[in-house]
């Protein structure tokens, strides 16, 4: 579907800038219009333009609709960008991967005591006999 408006704009670009291939005669006679009469126009058009939700209150219903979702869509879409941008802020400075909404893994049954070793834990490991150790060094 955006491909569709992005062609149609594109192509539409390019249709205006192109001559229109008729030739045009060297005196051109163009209508004189005054500044009185742009003005007079431009107010024209803005008391119309006013007028419109009264004429075509469905339009104007419609409109607003779709004015608002987008409103919504593009600070949805603003706020996902600036997460974005936040994180990869974090990781290139903080050289972290994990991102600032990311909590440590706790397993559901840790317990809430540190000292979980017990007596066998806590035991040296066995390196041999000193006789054996003493032997090795050629003693």
């Amino acid at each position: 579907m955006f491909f569709l408006l992005r062609m149609t704009f594109w192509i539409s670009l390019v249709m205006v800038l192109m001559p229109s291939g008729a030739k045009q005669s060297a005196a051109v006679t163009h209508a004189a219009v005054g500044a009185g009469d742009a003005l007079a126009a431009a107010s024209s058009n803005v008391s119309d333009m006013r007028q419109f939700c009264s004429r075509q209150p469905t339009a104007c219903a419609i409109g607003s609709q779709a004015v608002t979702t987008f409103g919504q869509r593009a600070q949805a879409g603003a706020k996902m960008i600036s997460d974005f941008l936040t994180e990869r802020a974090d990781f290139h400075q903080n050289g972290a991967t994990a991102s600032k909404s990311a909590k440590p893994a706790t397993p559901v049954n840790a317990k809430t005591s540190q000292d979980t070793l017990s007596a066998g834990d806590i035991a040296p490991a066995w390196r041999g006999s000193p006789r054996e150790v003493h032997a090795k060094n050629g003693a």
